[in-house]
């Protein structure tokens, strides 16, 4: 089984998968502090919603934003430490890449970097960038945190 955390924003979320891709079990949530302290009791939960225990898990890949510092790091650190503790591989995946791909439809993803500031990364691009809230595009639909979504007020998000 494949473990995944994604704590790059204010809507974390964990997964398990079957080592062919398939996916078993996903679980977000948003919250607006704290939001990482639920981690690990969430992806003990759902790897045991997959029929799954720790032995069986075969590897483990772990956001790596860009987003919130202290989310990222908690999230590392509860995937390095499994990966440690079980001896299988870990990988870093790139937060808004994964959010696109989890969102075919959506034109761009979008997470928080800073009070007035967002990182984008528009569908096709190879890296994100900095863009003033102003900036962010309105007429098309980008993938983003509930808490970005409704500050910057993107209305046709998707969180």
């Amino acid at each position: 089984m494949i473990l995944a955390i994604e704590s790059a924003s204010t809507d974390p979320s964990v997964a398990v998968a079957a080592p062919d891709g398939t996916l078993l079990r996903l679980d977000g949530w948003s919250a607006s502090v704290r939001q990482t302290h639920e981690l690990l009791p969430r992806l003990l939960t759902a790897l045991a919603e997959a029929t799954g225990t720790l032995p069986q898990v075969t590897g483990i890949g772990v956001g790596v934003g860009p987003g919130s510092f202290t989310g990222l790091r908690v999230g590392m650190s509860i995937g390095k430490g499994l990966a440690f503790a079980l001896g299988v591989p870990i990988i870093g995946v790139p937060s808004l890449d994964a959010w696109l791909e989890a969102e075919p439809e959506a034109a761009g993803a979008a997470a928080r970097a800073g009070a007035n500031d967002a990182y984008l990364l528009s569908r096709g691009e190879v890296e994100p960038r900095i863009v003033s809230r102003e900036a962010l595009p309105r007429d098309a639909r980008l993938v983003a945190p509930a808490e970005l979504a409704a500050a910057f007020e993107l209305s046709d998000a998707i969180s």
